[in-house]
């Protein structure tokens, strides 16, 4: 049976070593940490499934904002230059089957991004994440 993002949830902790199973990845091996280089928590997107499709997650995209948003988990929690939110669509007709973490120190267009994700299997990606508060480039990707 064929599973699909249904949530990816927010995970906080304090230390490293509380790095939750199952976690969203990074697909080149890089820390999946979403705050690394920014301090505050260590934070982590662990996804949940399902089996059916009209549950699952279609598109993602991030959310920055000067203000809270209480609907959704803030990734920098606790810190300053902006709250960041994942912000799932499910209004689409093709559900997630796949989602990672895309890091880079360099930037780069939007054919090298597309490019370097589909080596590893990806379609599609955010905005990124780290956009203004300077350290790598970091963005959710996904696939069909």
């Amino acid at each position: 049976m064929s599973q699909y993002l249904a949530d990816l949830i927010v995970i906080y902790a304090t230390n490293a070593y509380a790095k939750p199973d199952g976690l969203v990845d990074e697909l080149q091996g890089a820390t999946p940490d979403i705050n690394n280089g920014h301090g505050g928590f260590f934070t982590w997107l662990v996804p949940r499934w399902t089996e059916t499709p009209s549950k699952a997650i279609t598109s993602l995209s991030i959310l920055i904002s000067d203000s809270e948003h209480r609907n959704y988990n803030d990734m920098a929690l606790n810190l300053p230059k902006g709250h960041r939110y994942v912000i799932p669509e499910r209004d689409g007709d093709k559900p997630i089957t796949k989602v990672g973490l895309y890091r880079t120190p360099d930037e780069h267009t939007s054919e090298e991004i597309e490019a370097r994700i589909r080596e590893s299997g990806y379609t599609n990606y955010t905005t990124d994440i780290n956009k203004n508060r300077g350290g790598d480039y970091l963005y959710l990707v996904w696939a069909y």
